[in-house]
């Protein structure tokens, strides 16, 4: 659903979108001093990496960076400094420390204290837990996550479903089994996606 506002004599348009295509913003009566063209947001150990492009600026004074998780309701998490005026294209980017999926979007702002807003991007960390495991298994003193961009909560079950160790790990980190007994245990990979048990053993 596209979401029409006016800030200041200036009109913008939301799209809510997973995508992105080039794009720019204007009216008949006012030129919006950003010509965006690109807007991405990408999972990362981590993070979530976002970058963005202009095509020009004038009287631009910087970016809000703002983040949502549900897509409506936003809060500024950092500023970026714009260039202020220019004909070349500029290239920005921010990396949120936020582990979680997330939507974002950035307000402009003029160094008059104009603002407009920019589209909004989905960045989804939630990996499915059936596309995640452990490895090596059979295993000796430690075990790994797998999965690219993946994080999890990984549990270690003993007898009667006692958890002997519960870890948040993201892919490719190391999970220390050297304080475990040989024997047969079974594991639970949990994400915002599910979760799922099987069965680990170590030797």
């Amino acid at each position: 659903q596209n979401i029409a506002t006016t800030t200041n004599g200036f009109h913008s348009i939301t799209v809510l979108t997973d995508g992105f295509s080039d794009w720019t913003s204007s009216d008949e009566d006012n030129v919006l001093p950003v010509s965006f063209t690109s807007f991405r947001g990408k999972a990362q150990v981590g993070g979530n990496q976002l970058s963005w492009t202009t095509a020009q600026e004038t009287n631009n004074a910087g970016f809000t960076v703002e983040r949502s998780q549900d897509g409506r309701n936003f809060e500024p998490i950092a500023f970026v400094k714009g260039t202020g005026t220019t004909a070349n294209a500029q290239q920005y980017a921010y990396f949120d420390q936020f582990g979680r999926t997330a939507y974002y979007r950035l307000t402009q702002r003029d160094f008059d204290g104009k603002t407009a807003l920019s589209d909004i991007i989905y960045v989804n960390r939630a990996a499915k837990s059936n596309d995640l495991t452990l490895y090596p298994n059979p295993a000796t003193k430690f075990v790994r996550l797998s999965g690219q961009d993946a994080q999890a909560q990984v549990e270690v079950l003993g007898t009667y479903g006692r958890t002997l160790i519960s870890i948040s790990v993201t892919a490719g980190e190391t999970i220390d089994l050297s304080k475990l007994p040989a024997g047969v245990y079974q594991y639970r990979i949990t994400t915002d996606g599910g979760s799922k048990t099987n069965k680990l053993v170590i030797y």
